[in-house]
């Protein structure tokens, strides 16, 4: 009896360990580890212009991690149109949702309502060193729960004291020109309007892509080859566009010998 018993325990256990994997599902693969002789720097890239940020792994490496294999598109996230687990560049063609005058600006959600994310959350790293002190601050937005940051970012214009401690910071921006974006995007003209005085803008001001650039750990920012970057960018996008008819033109090429074959043949 008293081994019946256990045993029925034992597959009690079992079967709830098998629900709560299937719930859960697979993991979702993270991407590559940062590499540690490296700094990097994000170039975001919108129809406003340019945002130039370095990123801080000093102050936030599961952040910068995350950022950039979304960017890259080297991580997995859960499609928030289907459901599938997908693996692309994840910020390209996202809105700036929620935007303020001499407050921030805040993006990375692809449903462009402010609730919507990757699929997955992060932990949170912020501590006393993550201080809100002048504009130009590259930040995980998250809800009021504990460690639940995804893929959603601000950038602020200036400083937002009430956000010391609170929220993990992971990059700034590189210069002026940078932060005169931020301005501009802060200052579009508002759609709908939150009672804290930020809003959607009312035309879509969107991330075109993100450009992720390595360069040797040490290196100064005035020797980082962002225009270099910025160039190429473009032409791996092409180059990527242009794979299909490449694949097409390979899988034709069989097609044409066999014809040329035939060709000869009835000439015979």
């Amino acid at each position: 009896m008293r081994l019946t018993k256990l045993f029925s325990f034992i597959a009690m256990i079992a079967i709830a360990c098998s629900l709560l994997v299937t719930k859960a599902g697979a993991a979702l693969d993270e991407g590559p580890q940062l590499d540690a002789t490296k700094d990097y720097y994000a170039v975001i890239v919108t129809n406003l212009g340019s945002i130039r940020v370095k990123m801080r792994t000093d102050l936030a490496p599961i952040a910068v991690r995350n950022f950039i294999n979304l960017a890259e598109g080297t991580r997995e996230f859960k499609d928030s149109t289907t459901g599938q687990t997908v693996k692309r560049p994840y910020y390209n063609g996202i809105i700036f949702h929620r935007v303020g005058p001499n407050f921030m600006i805040q993006g990375g959600d692809p449903t462009g309502t402010g609730s919507g994310g990757p699929g997955y959350t992060i932990k949170d790293e912020y501590n006393e060193k993550h201080i809100y002190d002048k504009g130009g601050y590259l930040a995980m937005a998250r809800t009021g729960a504990p460690n639940s940051g995804g893929s959603q970012f601000f950038v602020t214009e200036g400083p937002t004291p009430g956000l010391n401690t609170q929220y993990t910071q992971f990059g700034e921006v590189v210069g002026t020109q940078d932060i005169d974006v931020v301005k501009r995007i802060a200052r579009s003209p508002l759609g709908a309007r939150n009672p804290d005085g930020t809003g959607k803008p009312a035309k879509d001001v969107a991330i075109q892509r993100i450009d992720v650039i390595r360069v040797e750990k040490g290196t100064p920012t005035d020797k980082v080859a962002f225009e270099k970057a910025a160039a190429a960018a473009p032409a791996a996008e092409e180059k990527k566009a242009d794979a299909p008819k490449a694949e097409e033109k390979k899988a034709e090429a069989p097609k044409a010998e066999e014809k040329a074959t035939e060709t000869k043949d009835a000439t015979k």
